[in-house]
């Protein structure tokens, strides 16, 4: 996976699709998409995390198809990064978790518009 990028203050990973086959097994039609990671400051302000469907990348609008909440601990080295969030609501463009919830210790829902279920990766808190 690429290095982080900064959108509007929110940390995203540049994924291509090559990089989606060979860790999910999944196809996907564009060259690349957002894996959503957390705030640049590597703590969540609000208890609630609504992932955007998309985010503008070198002036081109792509989906956000990934969410990466629990690597967010890995960019930042924050253990408690996440630990306030009690709400995950992930829209119908994400086809996968990397790094899964790991250190979301307040979790209590996770709303998933997506139409098949996400797939897990084997990274830390899959």
């Amino acid at each position: 996976m690429n290095e982080p990028i900064n959108i509007n203050g929110i940390l995203y990973l540049v994924i291509t699709a090559a990089d989606i086959q060979q860790m999910f097994g999944i196809e996907i039609d564009a060259d690349y998409g957002l894996a959503y990671a957390g705030p640049e400051s590597g703590a969540f302000t609000d208890e609630v995390i609504e992932v955007p469907e998309s985010g503008t990348y070198n002036g081109q609008t792509v989906p956000v198809v990934g969410f990466a909440g629990g690597v967010l601990i890995e960019l930042t080295g924050n253990m408690s990064a996440v630990a306030s969030v009690t709400e995950v609501i992930l829209p119908s463009s994400i086809l996968f978790l990397y790094g899964g919830f790991y250190n979301f210790t307040s979790l209590q829902k996770v709303t998933c518009y997506a139409e098949t279920t996400p797939k897990l990766s084997t990274a830390i808190g899959a």
